[in-house]
């Protein structure tokens, strides 16, 4: 557990390399989000790209698997090191997300509950997390950018569909809405969300276990 969260705030140091670029993006996210809520739907995806992906491929660059190696790590440390840095950025993200819907909302009102657009996110943030991971370590950063430039465009652009319905169609927002207080959805989501994830780290495993270490 201590050698996960160390490389896990490794991972985190290595943030303030790349920040300076995400910083700026995320700036005019937040500014666009302020006229067109529905911009909001799109900051799992984002924080998953922007910082997930990226701080894996500064890694990368700079040889993290001669690091690993090197080290009295187990490569399934590692890995899993990925996924606490993915879930715990979503988490982030979740903070971050109430609080803009907040300020959102007192400048542009929002018909659409907070509950709706987490529940987006956290499923826009599992499958993010459960793609980019395998993806990288299976094809590099470089074979894999294409496949994650793909996926992150379907991500944003789902969730900002859906907000978009539901923001035009009062009468499919109440049946949602009335779908997670009959159904539990949110309970679902999370348990959905677990069996998404497990997955996605078997995967990784294997595929890491498979990768030669120099």
């Amino acid at each position: 557990m201590e050698n996960i969260i160390n490389l896990t705030k490794m991972s985190f140091n290595n943030l303030t390399s790349i920040f300076k670029n995400t910083g700026i993006v995320l700036l005019i996210w937040l500014v666009i989000a302020i006229i067109n809520p529905s911009f909001l739907s799109m900051l799992f995806a984002m924080g998953g790209y922007l910082l997930l992906y990226q701080i894996m491929a500064y890694e990368d660059m700079y040889k993290i698997d001669n690091l690993i190696s090197s080290l009295p790590v187990k490569k399934s440390e590692y890995i899993i090191s990925r996924y606490v840095l993915g879930i715990t950025i979503s988490v982030i993200s979740i903070i971050f997300l109430t609080i803009f819907y907040l300020i959102t909302n007192m400048i542009n009102s929002n018909n659409i509950p907070l509950d709706i657009y987490i529940l987006i996110g956290v499923i826009s943030s599992v499958i993010s997390i459960s793609s980019i991971i395998p993806i990288v370590i299976k094809f590099g950063v470089t074979k894999g950018r294409l496949i994650v430039l793909i996926i992150f465009m379907l991500i944003v652009g789902l969730p900002m569909g859906i907000v978009g319905i539901l923001g035009e169609e009062p009468q499919i927002l109440k049946l949602v809405l009335s779908m997670v207080d009959r159904f539990g959805l949110p309970l679902i989501v999370l348990l959905l969300s677990f069996v998404i994830l497990l997955i996605s780290i078997i995967i990784s495993l294997k595929l890491y276990n498979k990768k030669e270490l120099i």
